[in-house]
């Protein structure tokens, strides 16, 4: 009567006898003889249906926006200003917990939330401006150039239009969602790589003898041909991790695998056909526009002679032409020789990519002699090929590399294997989310009829859904409802069959741990469970309004359709109009009975599946009992049967995913390296990074489970994983002939491409961290992710792969190992066959 208890105890001991209606408001541990009650909590039911709808499940999105936009839209900013709630930059008010006078206070409306996770959506995917602009950074610092690092980012930036052009209008894949947008995170990181590969080899081109550093057209030839492989494998290998990811059943994860793997081809074609002549502008342009304003020409001048105009001196030289190739100089002044070409005639080049070198080990002492300038070395590249090399190359220590790498591995494969889906349910936002830390304390409450519980269906009359010629990744395309042709519910045992059904929910029992474990009820409350029972209304509207006996009798398929259509016409069957449906000619669709289940909502694929296969039993039981016409019942918990099945999915796809492109590594690593030994060093080197990012890193460190940005990233990382590898164990394999040990291939391999694979792994790291500065935990899960792949494969890449073939890879291109003689025999027959 609206008036206030003085006596506050009595009412909640009130409470604690009858915990079924109100156990809602107390804490899980209220004990009624202390009488401390730490938590409670209020509802305000809404009232559903709404004027102009027949049910609560009538065009529910419409009915929950009504309510939304015309009652809590206003509690929301009388709720902000009461709380002084503001969002702070890029952030949301609910953003931080609230707390008055000691007392925590959190809010929570279904509405609300989704208002607010698209709010968070926008302010989290502007963090990819924030990454390109930090690549962008990294790539001129790096570079040492704003106009090489800006072709770079418009290269890689000009690749997002061309592949949603072709994902759309080639491929025709319609959707387009938010999970798209990890793809710029990647590709981010994948063009960087590319950029930096091609701009390194251009920068050591001009330490190569004079027919390769001869002229820019040489080096540019020189670089083409040397990054144009190595990208080629490495994006090879990148788009086949995604395009398994693209075979996933989970059709968002489906199109997202579609869209990057697109995106890494079109990258790599761009890079090809871009870079290069950048590179020629570079060299021609900006770096002689640079010399010449150094030695006092004027900015006209300069540019002009950037250009190729030379004014009235024609002639270049010997000093300014050897200034032009980055400024290698004309003689060493160490122990090696250096020749400098200087005739621009000087166009032509063997291709072998090779720095000149011989050596032996003595002593334990490494002696070269190589027409490389050593001294001219970037300190990155000088770095790898001495102090770096000395020690992963090292003859004792290079055997503990490799067992302290197959002992991570061994873990690594240990707690990889524990991985399964999440034993609760994943949270969407930071514990510091004000309705993610309501989320969070339902579990604190006692259980009571108020719970949110799992809805449960069944159905007589479906057969299923037609999916054929339906397009996959439109949402809006569901298929055609197929009805069962066999059904007829008009007979007297299919009409008390039909009541009895109701009985048996109510009896029935589950031992799952979802509804309590052994000898719980299936359904909530059990015998006096809430089942919307259509036809056992319609007994009793037949036997009290129509004082009729029941079953009818005497009746066909048409006539008992007629009589269900005039019950629920009626004020009586009203309520349960979308219980039995009617085709336009009026025969009978189907019949459907709503409950609720005791599986909680929401719940995880773990929890859901013993009550799924519960359910399923429960109703194959039901179609053995049930007479002709009524035999093929169905049950659906909507989105919580979808769930379940789409975390199996993504489970599935993760170990499918990981077979297919540790094959399809294995496989490009052995055509790219032409060496089943380097090859095999190389996928082991791939399965490492797996294993660590996903046994020590997630499972180990994280304590995670195999959840969505998990499964995500378990496929992706293997194409994040590959590029390092590939490139080191490419440069081995492509050594010139001259590297005749495994220690000089070694560092040959390192100072050609330690420094791209650095750079490359700063600028991913860059790129992901970027997320780690989301709302969203699947965006900083995923920041996690990116950067243990990044941290692992460079790890692996460039300590265990070195110091593994230091030990055991090829000392030559024709080892007993080589697929190089096979390979020339196969040409060699090829072109005899040709020339018959």
């Amino acid at each position: 009567n609206g008036e206030l208890t003085e006596d506050l105890d009595a009412i909640v001991a009130m409470f604690s006898d009858d915990r079924r209606s109100f156990g809602y408001f107390l804490d899980g541990d209220f004990d009624a003889n202390g009488g401390v009650n730490r938590v409670t909590r209020v509802k305000y039911p809404m009232g559903a249906p709404r004027p102009g709808y027949v049910a609560v499940d009538d065009r529910e999105d419409a009915q929950r926006d009504e309510i939304g936009e015309g009652w809590l839209d206003a509690v929301e900013s009388k709720l902000f200003e009461r709380f002084k709630m503001k969002a702070k930059f890029l952030s949301t008010p609910y953003m931080g917990l609230l707390n008055e006078d000691g007392t925590d206070i959190r809010f929570y409306a279904g509405y609300l939330r989704s208002k607010d996770s698209q709010r968070i959506i926008g302010f989290d995917l502007s963090w990819a401006g924030a990454s390109i602009l930090a690549v962008w950074v990294y790539m001129s610092l790096h570079t040492g150039s704003v106009f090489v690092a800006s072709l770079g980012m418009f290269e890689i930036l000009a690749s997002f239009p061309v592949s949603i052009f072709l994902y759309r209008v080639f491929f025709r894949v319609s959707y387009l969602g938010n999970i798209q947008i990890l793809s710029v995170f990647v590709v981010l990181g994948v063009g960087a790589d590319d950029v930096f590969v091609f701009f390194d080899a251009f920068k050591q081109s001009a330490y190569e003898p004079s027919e390769v550093s001869g002229s820019t057209l040489t080096r540019v030839l020189y670089t083409a041909r040397r990054a144009s492989k190595a990208i080629f494998v490495t994006s090879l290998t990148t788009a086949v991790a995604f395009a398994a990811t693209a075979m996933s059943k989970v059709m968002p994860i489906s199109a997202f695998g579609a869209l990057s793997a697109i995106m890494i081809f079109v990258l790599f074609a761009v890079n090809v056909l871009f870079f290069p002549p950048a590179l020629v502008l570079y060299d021609r342009w900006v770096r002689n526009a640079a010399r010449r304003r150094a030695n006092g020409e004027g900015k006209l001048a300069a540019c002009l002679g950037g250009f190729g105009f030379k004014g009235k001196n024609p002639g270049r030289d010997v000093a300014s032409r050897a200034d032009e190739i980055d400024d290698v100089g004309s003689e060493s002044s160490g122990d090696v020789a250096v020749v400098v070409g200087v005739d621009d005639a000087s166009s032509s080049s063997d291709g072998a990519g090779a720095l000149s070198s011989d050596a032996s080990f003595g002593s334990g002492r490494l002696r070269r002699e190589s027409r490389m300038d050593v001294a001219k070395l970037r300190p990155i590249e000088w770095f790898y090929r001495e102090p770096f090399h000395a020690c992963v190359a090292h003859p004792v220590f290079k055997f503990f590399v490799v067992a302290s790498f197959a002992a991570l591995l061994a873990i690594g494969v240990k707690m990889a294997s524990e991985l399964e889906t999440p034993a609760e349910q994943e949270a969407w936002y930071p514990d510091t989310h004000l309705m993610q830390s309501f989320s969070n304390n339902r579990r604190r409450f006692m259980s009571s009829d108020e719970d949110r519980v799992v809805p449960v269906d069944l159905f007589w009359g479906l057969g299923g859904m037609d999916v054929e010629g339906v397009d996959k990744y439109d949402p809006r395309q569901r298929g055609v409802l197929e009805l069962d042709a066999l059904f007829d519910a008009s007979s007297e045992a299919a009409q008390v069959f039909l009541v009895a059904a109701c009985d048996f929910l109510k009896n029935a029992t589950c031992d799952a741990d979802g509804c309590g474990g052994p000898g719980s009820d299936l359904v909530r409350n059990g015998e006096d469970a809430r089942v919307v029972c259509p036809m056992a209304a319609f007994r009793s509207y037949v036997e009290e309004v129509l004082v009729e006996p029941f079953p009818v009798t005497d009746v066909d398929a048409s006539s008992f359709a007629a009589k269900l259509q005039t019950f629920v016409a009626s004020t009586h069957g009203s309520p349960y109009s979308s219980h039995l449906g009617f085709d336009e000619s009026g025969a009978l669709m189907f019949v459907r009975v709503s409950t609720e289940s005791t599986l909680v909502f929401p719940t995880t694929a773990k929890t859901s599946r013993p009550v799924f296969d519960v359910w399923s039993a429960f109703v194959d039981d039901l179609n053995k009992r049930a007479p002709f016409g009524v035999g093929n019942a169905k049950q659906t918990a909507y989105y919580t049967w979808t769930w379940m099945k789409t975390q199996e999915a993504l489970v599935e796809n993760t170990f499918q995913g990981l077979i297919i492109c540790f094959c399809m590594a294995f496989v490009v690593l052995l055509l790219s390296t032409m060496d089943l030994r380097a090859g095999m060093i190389a996928t082991v080197t791939i399965a490492g990074v797996v294993t660590t990012v996903m046994g020590v890193g997630v499972r180990g460190i994280m304590g995670w489970d195999l959840g969505i940005g998990e499964s995500i990233a378990a496929v992706i990382l293997i194409g994040l994983s590959v590029d390092y590898c590939v490139h080191l164990a490419n440069a081995y394999c492509e050594a010139p002939a001259s590297c005749d040990t495994r220690e000089l291939r070694v560092q040959h391999a390192l100072m050609t491409m330690g420094i791209s694979i650095t750079a490359s792994a700063v600028t991913t790291i860059v790129s992901g961290s970027m997320l780690w500065l989301c709302i969203l935990t699947f965006f900083s899960k995923f920041a996690f992710l990116i950067t243990a792949t990044i941290v692992s494969s460079f790890a692996w890449s460039l300590f265990f792969l070195p110091s593994a073939l230091a030990a055991f890879g090829p000392p030559g291109r024709y080892s007993w190992s080589s697929l190089r003689p096979a390979q020339e025999w196969l040409v060699r027959k090829w072109q005899e066959r040709r020339a018959k």
